[in-house]
């Protein structure tokens, strides 16, 4: 096979590539969002109380880990919501709240697209009045599709604590641990309530990443197997490079930057276009730093096939002529 045709399946491989690292990644969150939705937007082990003291809230909100975020059940749409480090939501326009909102002068909330209709431009701001009390609308959450989300609205725990009625008010800490330290020794009165999410019904993560990961395998194959064709017609260029005397790692540097544009680009493009295009509502930090990990992991494993190939080329001698 020639050259170009080679260069030519290699970037076609990567961009493959990184269209499945995309889709696990976006798959994946979309997973996540809709099992938290389908259980009210509560991870499994969700702990579910009425504190006895206002001022427990607070005690709460200083103890939260950087993973767990509080919840204050208005009515079955509403959420007093706060967080200490990150916490997001596919959003429609503006944004949803950071750590520096919650503060108690902070009249902010964060509305459900059904709720659009109702906000007034009063001075400038975009304005919800909710039981006789403007809150300034700095976000319309929800998802590509209906979904509950279109009826929420999520307000500034800091701001609205005032105004709960405490003994009829529950909150719920989502986290991953039910031990969690933000509850220790707090006077509250925990109650048992059953987790329903979606993949209590059906196991579609699993489904996702088998067939995910088994086309990651093929794909890399591929790049591999056409990297190694590559390496078979640049055999002499590399066995002259020996015999003149350059270290491998030089050779090794030369021949994989002559591929990395087959290889890079494509890769990026793949995973860019596609986390742009069906995943941008869902994909955080976390998410990001997943595909760039992946795009390494990628790299580093072609250097070691080709630095491996290289030096089997060099060590089998004589030069051969078309």
């Amino acid at each position: 096979m020639s050259k170009k045709k080679i260069n030519i399946l290699t970037a076609a491989s990567s961009l493959i590539f990184g269209v499945i690292i995309a889709l696990i990644v976006v798959q994946y969150s979309k997973y996540e969002y809709l099992s938290d939705l389908t259980n009210g937007l509560y991870k499994d082990n969700s702990v579910y109380f009425k504190v006895n003291d206002i001022n427990e809230v607070d005690k709460i909100t200083e103890k939260l880990s950087h993973n767990e975020v509080f919840f204050g059940e208005i009515n079955n749409d509403y959420r007093a919501v706060y967080f200490n480090k990150r916490y997001s939501l596919p959003m429609k326009k503006g944004r949803f709240f950071r750590k520096g909102d919650f503060k108690e002068n902070n009249n902010y909330v964060v509305i459900g697209s059904e709720h659009e209709s109702s906000v007034k431009q009063i001075n400038g701001r975009n304005i919800f009045n909710y039981g006789g009390v403007d809150f300034e609308v700095i976000g319309i959450v929800g998802m590509d599709i209906a979904s509950p989300l279109d009826k929420m609205i999520f307000f500034n725990m800091k701001n609205v604590a005032k105004y709960m009625a405490i003994e009829d008010t529950l909150f719920v800490l989502s986290t991953n641990n039910k031990t969690s330290s933000a509850i220790d020794n707090a006077d509250i009165q925990i109650y048992d309530v059953p987790v329903v999410g979606v993949h209590r019904v059906i196991n579609y993560k699993v489904a996702v990443f088998v067939i995910a990961y088994c086309c990651v395998a093929l794909t890399l194959f591929c790049v591999v197997s056409l990297l190694y064709m590559y390496l078979g017609n640049q055999s002499n260029k590399i066995r002259a490079y020996g015999i003149m005397g350059f270290r491998r790692s030089y050779i090794v540097y030369n021949i994989f930057k002559e591929q990395l544009k087959y290889i890079l680009v494509p890769v990026i493009a793949g995973t860019a276009i596609f986390s742009l295009a069906d995943g941008r509502l869902y994909i955080g930090i976390s998410h990001i730093i997943f595909m760039i990990m992946m795009i390494a992991f990628l790299i580093v494993f072609l250097l070691i096939v080709l630095e491996r190939k290289i030096r089997n080329i060099l060590r089998s001698g004589e030069l051969f002529y078309d």
